[in-house]
């Protein structure tokens, strides 16, 4: 659960009693608004699992919130409204850091991966390996993210005790013509 507060409302005295404002089964993702004019004043039941980290975006728009259900979310603030649910490759996603732009956000978890998304395009854009276990901490370097050139750089921690650092290049990714199935355990990508 994720509960919005107003900054110049009291606080409740006694237990909230709250009424649903929407809800989806299928994304996990449901706004509780309470029966009273008070604090808090909206309840965000967000997936199956707990919340493992979220950050707010750049222009403070949007959150990015991921959890052990495997799920990256992005939900607008203002209009309690979700936007995208975006699943990992496995396991539980356990870190999330936004672009200094706010046109990408990366995520780290239990596939040791570190997974790249575009915000606008509301998919994934690139994977990164690299980590031999968990990826619990990522993060954008904002010195080294130039707009003009699409250059970003982005640090990664793992439970394997590694720090890696990757710059990423949308005009530089090679995107696959053609996936073929060459046997039973073998793909074969064709560049």
């Amino acid at each position: 659960m994720m509960y919005k507060y107003h900054k110049e409302r009291l606080d409740p005295t006694t237990a909230m009693n709250w009424k649903e404002a929407g809800r989806n089964v299928f994304n996990g993702f449901a706004v509780m608004h309470p029966r009273k004019i008070s604090n808090p004043i909206t309840r965000w039941r967000v997936g199956k699992g707990s919340i493992n980290a979220f950050q707010f975006s750049p222009d403070q728009q949007s959150v990015a919130i991921v959890s052990q259900d495997g799920c990256l979310r992005i939900v607008d603030v203002k209009a309690d409204r979700l936007i995208v649910t975006l699943q990992s490759y496995f396991g539980a996603l356990l870190c999330v850091s936004w672009s200094p732009d706010g046109k990408y956000i990366v995520t780290g978890g239990e596939d040791d991966l570190v997974s790249i998304w575009s915000v606008e395009n509301k998919g994934l854009v690139a994977r990164g390996e690299g980590h031999s276990s968990w990826v619990v901490a990522v993060a954008f370097d904002p010195w080294v993210c130039d707009e003009k050139n699409r250059v970003y750089r982005i640090g990664s921690v793992g439970l394997d005790l590694r720090l890696l650092l990757w710059d990423f290049s949308l005009p530089g990714l090679r995107i696959p013509r053609k996936v073929v199935v060459c046997g039973c355990d073998i793909l074969c990508i064709v560049l």
